[in-house]
């Protein structure tokens, strides 16, 4: 039996992936192009929740907090489909600032009030239901992820899925993940990759149309 909390309870989830979200339908340009402050939009948004003292869960693309990356040609891709790791370059937060920010990801970890820092995807925000996705793949891009942000002294708990695609549950308590974010219980994700989803997701956003209110549930035990 479900029962009312005495006081109303929000929680804000930020996925925090500039580049890394797009890159297998955009390239750098063209997400320049489109988003234009990205690189801002994220500082900006740390500076009003400082200033209003909320706390919020950001999800993190495990390669954002990389201090330097040889892109494609770096270790820590090696388990990582080739054609999917094509064309990430090499650098770091001043010469490729929408592919890695270790700077701001320490600036979440230390600030306060205090910010969750959670893993939005893995190491490069694959795709789990992806046809390459196997569980090797996976347990790769998971792994990756979670070294990725214990660079910055941070151990993820929480996790969401690349597009809300959802797979692999079993892999998150075996790399300490106590909770996920589920999908939205809206119909335009319940009727998943179709036109119709596609539609009703486009709508909601360009009306911004308020989430749905949810119930936390226990999906895997423990």
């Amino acid at each position: 039996m479900q029962t009312l909390f005495e006081r109303g309870v929000v929680v804000i989830s930020i996925d925090t992936e500039l580049i890394w979200g797009y890159r297998d339908f955009r390239n750098e340009a063209q997400f320049q192009e489109r988003f234009p402050d990205a690189v801002g939009a994220n500082e900006k948004l740390l500076v009003e929740l400082r200033t209003a003292e909320v706390s919020a869960t950001w999800y993190v693309v495990g390669a954002l907090a990389l201090g330097e990356s040889a892109g494609e040609r770096d270790p820590r891709m090696a388990g990582l489909p080739t054609d999917w790791i094509a064309g990430i370059p090499d650098g770091g937060p001043k010469t490729a600032p929408v592919w890695y920010r270790a700077p701001f990801v320490k600036r979440l970890h230390e600030t306060r009030p205090a910010q969750e820092v959670g893993l939005h995807g893995g190491l490069t925000h694959l795709i789990w239901t992806d046809r390459r996705a196997t569980r090797e793949v996976v347990t790769w891009e998971l792994a990756g992820g979670i070294k990725a942000l214990e660079q910055a002294h941070i151990r993820p708990r929480s996790f969401s899925f690349g597009r809300n695609q959802e797979a692999y549950h079993e892999l998150l308590p075996e790399y300490g993940i106590r909770s996920y974010r589920g999908r939205s219980p809206g119909l335009a994700w319940k009727l998943g990759q179709t036109l119709p989803g596609a539609f009703l997701r486009a709508s909601d956003e360009l009306r911004r149309a308020t989430p749905p209110l949810v119930w936390p549930r226990e999906s895997l035990p423990g």
